[in-house]
């Protein structure tokens, strides 16, 4: 089952998915099963290889050492954004108080100290 789920959610990055559509999408109609995929989703968020909103699971695509290497776009307002290199993740938000010294459209290296 752990395979299956993982294999699930390679090929379908990007989505969030709750418990329910990832039964349906995978034919799990017993409940038996149900209760095995909902207890294997939770121990692989437990595990961090998927991510939770709500109800929802998505893959985790932050690394380990929470760094992220990425490209800096600066608003006129004083923030920036981080588009990092690989696409799976999502513009990272940086105040302005968090710049520093750092220059629009410059390779900058941010490190997470908080998911969202």
């Amino acid at each position: 089952m752990k395979r299956k789920i993982k294999s699930f959610f390679k090929k379908n990055p990007a989505r969030t998915f709750k418990n329910k559509e990832l039964a349906n999408r995978l034919k799990i109609r017993s409940d038996k099963e149900y209760s095995e995929l909902k207890t294997t989703v939770h121990q692989l968020y437990l595990e961090q290889f998927l991510t939770k909103s709500g109800k929802r699971f998505k893959l985790n695509y932050i690394p380990d050492t929470n760094r992220i290497a990425g490209h800096l776009q600066v608003n006129e307002n004083g923030f920036g954004f981080v588009i990092p290199k690989n696409s799976n993740i999502g513009d990272i938000f940086i105040a302005a108080r968090n710049l520093g010294t750092a220059f629009n459209g410059g390779h900058v290296e941010v490190v997470l100290f908080a998911k969202q």
